[in-house]
């Protein structure tokens, strides 16, 4: 594998703008977690927050501040997530007729429903 990362390489744009140097890096097979341990995780949430407000799902920023948030344990935070990432695949899916984002609408569904029975469990003990 080429260390250049010429044509196959997959360098998202926002991390440039957080001022992170990704010269070098065979970014072509790097998983989005290990390039989050490489930037800290207070750079990647600001990163995945961006492309959300920008009606972006680059990055996968929701399937990925989901995660992060449940390991962390903020409930609250991935509901949130998830129902945002609910409303983008819904106007996707619904209006903008993309049906091939139809299995990450019913990911999102599912994901919502689990975290509501998590939070509602801990609200009970």
């Amino acid at each position: 594998m080429s260390s250049l990362c010429q044509d196959s390489c997959y360098m998202p744009a926002n991390f440039l703008d957080l001022g992170v140097s990704l010269v070098g890096l065979e970014i072509a097979d790097m998983k989005l977690n290990a390039l989050e341990r490489q930037i800290g995780l207070a750079k990647a949430i600001k990163l995945y927050k961006r492309n959300i407000s920008q009606n972006s799902d680059e990055d996968n920023a929701f399937e990925r501040l989901a995660v992060i948030y449940r390991r962390r344990n903020q409930i609250e935070e991935e509901i949130r997530v998830s129902k945002k990432a609910i409303a983008f695949y819904e106007h996707a899916v619904f209006v903008e007729h993309l049906e091939s984002m139809l299995p990450v609408l019913n990911q999102f569904t599912k994901r919502l429903k689990a975290v509501e029975a998590i939070l509602s469990s801990q609200r009970s003990k």
